[in-house]
C-alpha cells in the first residue's frame, strides 16, 4: 500500500442545526452555550456479528482537554501485529504539543500525518473493506472527532483516514465550526430526520436524566435528545426502517467538554471501564 496525494485536504463546515452524516454507529457532537456535549453507542461488530455491546468510542488524552472520538475500524492487522488507530493518535498526541497560535484543524493535520506515516510503515496486510462514500472520495476506514476549547473559544476538527482501490490516500481534515445548540449526528440519517420531525418514535424515548448535568439545563436537554436518538435506533421499530440501525447500541456513554472544567464523563454515563 501507498499514500496518494502529496497534501492533506482541508475543508471548513459551519453548522448550526443537526447535520446527519451516515454512518454504521452513533455518536452525537452538540455545543451548547455551557459547553459540547460528545454521546456514543457502545454496539462493536466484527464480521458481521456483535463483539462488544459495551465498547468505548469516546476519550481524552493528556495533555489536551479535548475530545477524541473515533468511528470505524479500531485494529488493522499490519506487518508487526495490529495497528490500533486510538493508541497511535494517543501516542502522537503525547508526542507533538499543540503549538500556542494553532487552531485546531492545523493540529489535528499535524497529528493526523503522524498516524498516517505509522500506519504506511507498518503496512497493512489485509484487504481493506470498500464502502465507498456519496460525499467523499475513496473508502473510509476510520474517523476522528476532535472538540474542545482553545483560548476559550469552542473549536471542532473531523480527520477521516481512507483508501481509493487499496491505497491509503491522504487524510482529510474538516475545521468544523459548530453554533450554539449545533449537532453532528453521525448515524442513520432516517432516524435523524425522525428527530427533527419529532416523531413518536423518538419522543417515546425522551424520559428525564436521573441525574441533571450540572448547572446546565441545555447540556442536560441535549443529554436527553442524543439518549432518546440512540435508544430509537437501537428499537426494533428503527432497526426495521434502517438497516444501519443494526450497528447502533449498547451502552450509552457521555461526556462534557466546557471551558473551565475541560473534559469530564456524564454521571450515570461512564463507559463501564473508562480507558485513557
Amino acid at each position: 500500500m501507498r499514500i496518494t496525494g502529496d497534501d492533506v485536504e482541508f475543508t471548513n463546515r459551519y453548522v448550526d442545526d443537526y447535520i446527519s452524516i451516515p454512518m454504521s454507529t452513533a455518536i452525537l457532537r452538540t455545543l451548547t452555550e455551557d459547553g459540547f456535549l460528545i454521546t456514543a453507542d457502545g454496539l462493536e461488530r466484527s464480521e458481521g456479528h456483535t463483539s462488544d455491546t459495551k465498547a468505548q468510542k469516546i476519550f481524552s488524552f493528556p495533555p489536551t482537554r479535548f475530545s477524541f472520538a473515533f468511528a470505524g475500524i479500531a485494529d488493522l492487522p499490519v506487518s508487526k501485529g495490529i495497528f490500533n488507530f486510538k493508541d497511535a493518535w494517543r501516542d502522537a498526541v503525547a508526542a507533538i504539543p499543540m503549538g500556542r497560535h494553532e487552531t485546531m484543524g492545523q493540529y489535528a493535520t499535524r497529528i493526523a500525518i503522524d498516524v498516517q506515516r505509522l500506519l504506511l510503515e507498518q503496512c497493512p496486510l489485509v484487504t481493506l473493506p470498500e464502502h465507498p462514500s456519496k460525499d467523499e472520495p475513496g473508502s473510509t476506514i476510520t474517523e476522528v472527532f476532535i472538540d474542545g476549547y482553545r483560548n476559550g473559544y469552542p473549536e471542532s476538527a473531523d480527520v477521516r483516514f481512507f483508501h481509493i482501490n487499496q491505497q491509503v490516500a491522504s487524510p482529510r481534515i474538516f475545521f468544523c465550526k459548530l453554533q450554539k445548540d449545533g449537532t453532528f449526528i453521525h448515524g442513520s440519517e432516517t432516524i435523524t430526520q425522525l428527530l427533527k420531525q419529532k416523531d413518536p418514535l423518538i419522543e417515546q424515548f425522551k424520559t428525564p436524566l436521573q441525574r441533571a448535568i450540572r448547572n446546565s439545563p441545555a447540556l442536560s436537554m441535549h443529554a436527553i435528545i442524543a439518549r432518546a436518538y440512540i435508544k430509537a435506533c437501537e428499537s426494533a421499530e428503527g432497526r426495521s426502517l434502517d438497516p444501519v440501525c443494526e450497528s447502533i447500541g449498547g451502552r450509552i456513554h457521555m461526556a462534557t467538554i466546557t471551558s473551565p472544567r475541560g473534559f469530564e464523563w456524564v454521571r450515570e454515563f461512564e463507559p463501564v471501564k473508562p480507558q485513557p
